[in-house]
């Protein structure tokens, strides 16, 4: 459905380098999740974070300094997170809606980009030893809190295991600094909205296709026929 981009590091740490983490451990997803204000989009870095709604879409974003890193993906993801720093038992757990993720796995670690400021009001902490708050525009709710960091980056604090899944060791070094930036180009947007309206469109006759054809589509035409079906589907049964 479209060429792939040249892969780069999709930040720009200034110095050191990501701790080492052994074969068991680099098989769990990245646990970071750093928001980035002056990015205009979300990054997940592992596929283990999207749901039944992923997309296979080979496009490509730009870092802090615009090298390209590539996008295999897209969708969204249902972040289990710790909804404040003071609250403990069942009712301290949540989920952080993430729509249109990109899905990068040569990305550094995982973005949480502006876009998360049209729903969510993100007071930043006033002191490195405070945590950050997440809360809910429309009601003033808590649904997430960033954790107390003396560096300079902010980071998402995720319920742990068996609310959260098991994740892998931390890939940000506290003695680093990081320009963290994830910039996808309007083009990129553009042609991505275009493939959902054109599946939008079309439905019944690809489905047609798929049954009676099936090699006439390409794997990831494929994927994205059976991710339209089930949108339907459960359309009809909510």
């Amino acid at each position: 459905m479209a060429s792939s981009s040249s892969p780069a590091s999709s930040s720009s740490p200034a110095s050191s380098s990501s701790p080492a983490s052994s074969p068991e451990e680099a098989a769990l997803p990245c646990p970071n999740w750093i928001f980035s204000i002056n990015s205009d989009i979300h990054v997940a870095k592992d596929r283990s974070w999207f749901g039944n709604d992923y997309l296979p879409f080979k496009s490509a974003y730009l870092d802090v300094i615009s090298r390209s890193e590539e996008v295999v993906g897209i969708g969204a993801v249902n972040l289990p997170v710790k909804v404040s720093p003071t609250k403990s038992g069942p009712n301290s757990h949540g989920i952080l809606r993430l729509e249109h993720v990109l899905h990068a796995p040569g990305a550094l670690c995982n973005i949480l980009g502006a876009p998360l400021a049209e729903d969510f009001n993100v007071t930043m902490a006033d002191s490195p030893l405070k945590a950050g708050l997440i809360t809910e525009i429309s009601t003033g709710r808590s649904v997430a809190y960033l954790k107390p960091n003396p560096g300079v980056y902010c980071e998402v604090r995720l319920s742990g295991p068996p609310t959260g899944p098991a994740v892998g060791p931390s890939v940000i070094d506290p003695a680093a600094r990081y320009c963290i930036e994830a910039r996808w180009p309007v083009s990129e947007r553009e042609r991505y909205n275009g493939a959902v309206e054109y599946f939008s469109a079309n439905l019944e006759q690809l489905v047609g296709i798929a049954i009676t054809n099936p090699t006439a589509l390409t794997p990831s035409e494929t994927a994205w026929v059976r991710c339209f079906v089930a949108r339907e589907v459960a359309g009809l049964t909510s």
